[in-house]
């Protein structure tokens, strides 16, 4: 990823800053795999409720999972 070469050139280029580097990049990193799975778990559930909305299973679903 281009920003986190980025902020491994900025932690090397100055030597004060390298401990700041390596922690900003492991928040970027972090927060960009939290991000990735809100977009999975979202994009299943919108391809779970287009599928029982086709097949008519929207309303067997609150039964089926206890709600």
């Amino acid at each position: 990823m281009f920003i986190f070469d980025w902020l491994a050139w900025f932690a090397l280029a100055k030597p004060f800053s390298f401990y700041m580097g390596c922690a900003l990049t492991c928040i970027v990193e972090w927060v960009y795999s939290k991000l990735i799975l809100f977009v999975v778990a979202f994009s299943e559930l919108i391809l779970l409720l287009g599928w029982c909305s086709l097949t008519d299973g929207a309303k067997d679903l609150p039964r089926e999972y206890g709600l």
